[in-house]
């Protein structure tokens, strides 16, 4: 197939006609949807679940990232915690950037206080200082490049290849440079998110976030677990993010 242009993706990218002759994406606002007359389920059961303009949504993303698969959340800070709780451990620790967002920072100080995580935040310009920070328990390298707000840049190939040498998982919060700008993903980071709500549709015209990744391993199903069954977090409603 023809490589389309990036213009192109974001308007046509994930469009899935189905049973409908809409020429745009119809808006699906049902929270339950209907069983086949033998009482089996079809592609949707609760919007909870999945609905149409959720997949179409994560179908666009993953397009323009070049992910193999988009998560959305109702938030950043919910797609955060998605992974927070799906990727820590109790008794684990974390690197994070000593300018990161302080949402992130709040999470890890005041929601995972009782899992015991150690967090160290490092300036993460100098690779130098996150190979010192480096721990055995070590469970995650948080990458936000740039950062916020101080739009600091990290080497993402460098601390890439230094937590695969420590077996170590790697997250980049890539909000402020959105896919159009950067994809950390073919950088080889496990797992990209973004606040959707900063630059997706203009500057919080829209709120949420997405996680997404070319892994296909227990965690990413789990944290897609974790988007269809757990109460959507409202982080948001404290931290805006």
């Amino acid at each position: 197939m023809k490589s389309q242009h990036i213009e192109t993706q974001a308007v046509h990218a994930g469009a899935k006609k189905e049973n409908y002759t809409d020429i745009i994406q119809p808006l699906h606002l049902s929270t339950t949807f209907e069983r086949n007359e033998d009482g089996t389920t079809g592609d949707y059961i609760y919007t909870r679940a999945n609905n149409p303009n959720r997949l179409a949504v994560e179908r666009k993303l993953a397009t323009i990232e070049g992910a193999k698969n988009a998560i959305t959340f109702s938030s950043g800070m919910a797609a955060i915690n998605s992974l927070f709780e799906n990727i820590l451990e109790p008794n684990t620790h974390i690197i994070i950037p000593n300018d990161c967002y302080h949402g992130t920072r709040q999470l890890i100080d005041g929601f995972f206080k009782r899992w015991k995580i150690e967090s160290v935040m490092v300036d993460m310009t100098s690779i130098l200082a996150i190979e010192k920070a480096i721990q055995p328990n070590t469970k995650l390298i948080w990458i936000e490049t740039p950062s916020n707000p101080q739009l600091k840049i990290t080497d993402v190939k460098a601390v890439v290849a230094l937590a695969k040498k420590n077996n170590i998982t790697t997250v980049c919060d890539n909000t402020f440079a959105t896919p159009i700008l950067q994809k950390t993903l073919a950088m080889n980071v496990d797992y990209v998110m973004y606040s959707s709500t900063k630059f997706f549709s203009g500057h919080s015209d829209i709120l949420g976030g997405v996680v997404m990744t070319n892994r296909d391993d227990e965690t990413s199903n789990n944290i897609r677990s974790y988007q269809k069954l757990q109460v959507q977090f409202q982080l948001h409603l404290i931290v805006g993010y």
